[in-house]
């Protein structure tokens, strides 16, 4: 037996999503873009350090923020499409 939303009193939409996706699209792809940026200024911090443990320990841990934040961004990303994709 299958049911549908106006058989159980479900609040429905009706709405569109296509002009969602290009800007949920464009706001991953500009976050991706800063962790980019910053991937590559975590990499010229770490090799312009000159030993100093300081400036080698905030390198280290610009660069493994910025993978965190590229692993959720494209996380996110793939979440978006599936959902949005579904609707």
């Amino acid at each position: 037996m299958k049911l549908n939303a106006s058989e159980l009193n479900v609040p429905t939409t009706t709405g569109d999503s296509s002009n969602l996706v290009p800007i949920v699209n464009g706001v991953l792809y500009i976050a991706g873009a800063v962790c980019v940026i910053v991937l590559i200024i975590a990499g010229i911090n770490y090799a312009t350090a000159s030993g100093d443990a300081g400036k080698i320990a905030r390198a280290k841990s610009m660069i493994l923020y910025a993978v965190i934040g590229l692993l959720v961004i494209m996380c996110s990303f793939a979440l978006v499409q599936f959902i949005l994709g579904q609707f």
